[in-house]
């Protein structure tokens, strides 16, 4: 099944209560992940660590996106929504402060695709369906 995904920012300010998102990418790749530390014998020794998501959009940056490359102070809250073929949500993780802490362009000239953004955006807490994860280093 073909799906497809989505990449909403939000302004995180007290006047966007309802969280209106003003930037909206399609992506052509999305990925997260969390891991624990474990010792020789295979015992987990910490909680899940991760706030870090990968996405790869199909544009040359906005000057919005590169103002958020360049401003480390800047945060975004989002969301990153996948959709099947009927248009039907199957997943979407919220994130909230997040920061673009990697950020490279691609260009391949005899590719069909040929400019691909890719950036690593760090996020202080996440939502994935119900189950919420939050970064410690606050």
């Amino acid at each position: 099944m073909d799906y497809k995904a989505t990449l909403k920012l939000h302004k995180p300010m007290t006047d966007n209560v309802m969280g209106l998102h003003f930037q909206n990418y399609d992506l052509i790749h999305s990925e997260y992940s969390f891991h624990k530390k474990v010792n020789r014998n295979g015992e987990v020794l910490s909680d899940a660590v991760s706030g870090n998501i990968k996405v790869a959009l199909p544009i040359i940056p906005t000057d919005e996106i590169l103002a958020w490359v360049f401003d480390h102070g800047k945060k975004y809250n989002g969301e990153i929504v996948i959709y099947d073929t009927n248009e039907e949500v199957k997943e979407k993780v919220y994130f909230e402060e997040a920061r673009c802490v990697e950020f490279r362009l691609h260009y391949e000239p005899s590719e069909t695709n040929n400019i691909i953004l890719l950036m690593t955006i760090n996020v202080q807490k996440m939502l994935i369906g119900t189950i919420e994860y939050k970064n410690s280093w606050r």
